[in-house]
C-alpha cells in the first residue's frame, strides 16, 4: 500500500544499524482518528490519507535510513542524528505543524535517540512507543478537560435561562 518496510523488515534493518553504532532518531509516527476517517470516508478513503501521509514522510525524510509501515495507521522512520544538542531539530515542527496544515490531520508521535534512550533494539523502540503513548495520553487529556469546560458551561448557560425564566 505505502511501499514502505514490513514490520519485519524494519526490525531486522533496525538491529542491523544497531551494529554500525551510529547515532540516530527513530521516530514512531500515529494517524489520530484515522479510524473514525474510515467511517467517514470509507476505507479507500483511509488508504488515500495513509498513501498521502507515506509519500509525504517519504519527501520530508528523504534521508532516512528507514521507512516503514509499522502497522495499521503507524509509520517508523530511522534518521542520522545531525544536531547532538537537539536530535529531533527541525523534526518536530515538522510533525508537529507542517505535515498537518499540509495533509489536514493530525499525527501523534514518539522517538527514541540512540544510543541516548536506550542501547538495544527493543530498548529503543520501547523508548519511542513510551513517548508516544505519553503523546497521544496528553492529548486525550486536553479533549477530556474541554468536553468537562464545554459541560460547565452548557449547565451555567441552563442556570441563567432557569434564572431569567424565573
Amino acid at each position: 500500500l505505502t511501499g514502505f518496510l514490513n514490520y519485519q523488515e524494519y526490525h531486522r534493518r533496525l538491529a542491523k544499524l544497531l551494529k554500525k553504532e551510529e547515532r540516530f532518531v527513530l521516530f514512531i509516527i500515529d494517524c489520530v482518528d484515522l479510524k473514525s476517517m474510515n467511517d467517514k470516508q470509507g476505507y479507500q478513503g483511509g488508504n488515500r490519507i495513509l498513501i498521502k501521509l507515506a509519500d509525504y514522510l517519504r519527501n520530508a525524510f528523504a534521508d532516512a535510513y528507514i521507512m516503514a509501515h509499522y502497522g495499521g495507521d503507524e509509520f517508523a522512520v530511522v534518521v542520522k542524528v545531525t544536531d547532538l544538542k537537539n536530535p529531533t531539530f527541525g523534526y518536530a515542527k515538522l510533525l508537529d505543524n507542517d505535515l498537518p496544515n499540509e495533509l489536514k490531520i493530525e499525527v501523534t508521535y514518539g522517538y527514541a535517540v540512540y544510543p541516548d534512550d536506550g542501547g538495544t533494539k527493543d530498548a529503543i523502540i520501547s523508548a519511542a512507543e513510551q513517548k508516544l503513548f505519553d503523546m497521544k495520553r496528553e492529548i486525550w487529556l486536553k479533549r477530556e478537560e474541554q468536553m468537562l469546560r464545554s459541560e460547565k458551561l452548557r449547565l451555567v448557560g441552563e442556570l441563567a435561562a432557569g434564572i431569567a425564566h424565573e
